[in-house]
């Protein structure tokens, strides 16, 4: 059985070789337009879901990113790529994953999900509960598959903000704080 992932492998790697081909052609700016375009909807899209794995699962795609990240910045191809992704104010694929379970969390704190998703966590028991104190609990897991769901990660990963970031006025700036925050802290 294929894993979900890699059917974007051959799909990213194709896009890396268009943006390589004409890199020399274009300024960095209008590569990290195409790497948007072309690159960065694999890496997001369902990324809740496919990301739920083993680190190791997701290296290939981590080395295509990197990988793009240096055509772009026309860097050697052993450039360390932390300063690159935080020069082109870029995310990993494990960043990307933390930034749409804080939003997927957000929605669900503010009841901005479907109905389907009422019961999906659990609010943990405080004699004073208010917006800005609200945590849950995080289920008991005994397995890595469980420990990776969306169940167990939503919580931990929510109860974890800071409380600046939890009490945004908007989406918008839930997700600008949020995404400031990843970049410096993960």
């Amino acid at each position: 059985m294929e894993l979900p992932y890699l059917c974007y492998f051959e799909k990213i790697m194709k896009n890396i070789g268009i943006i390589k081909r004409i890199s020399h052609l274009l300024p960095p700016q209008v590569l990290k337009n195409l790497y948007y375009t072309l690159i960065y909807p694999y890496l997001t899209y369902c990324n809740l879901i496919w990301t739920a794995t083993y680190p190791s699962h997701l290296t290939k795609l981590e080395i295509l990113q990197k990988k793009a990240l240096r055509i772009i910045t026309k860097s050697t191809y052993n450039t360390h790529t932390k300063p690159l992704f935080n020069k082109l104010n870029l995310l990993n694929i494990d960043q990307i994953k933390y930034l749409q379970i804080c939003e997927l969390m957000y929605r669900y704190e503010k009841n901005l999900l479907p109905s389907a998703f009422i019961s999906l966590f659990t609010s943990s028991t405080q004699t004073i509960q208010t917006r800005s104190n609200r945590s849950y609990l995080c289920p008991y897991v005994r397995t890595n598959v469980r420990k990776f769901s969306i169940g167990y990660q939503g919580p931990l990963i929510w109860n974890n903000l800071p409380i600046t970031i939890k009490n945004a006025t908007g989406f918008p700036q839930f997700k600008k704080l949020t995404r400031a925050y990843i970049q410096n802290n993960l």
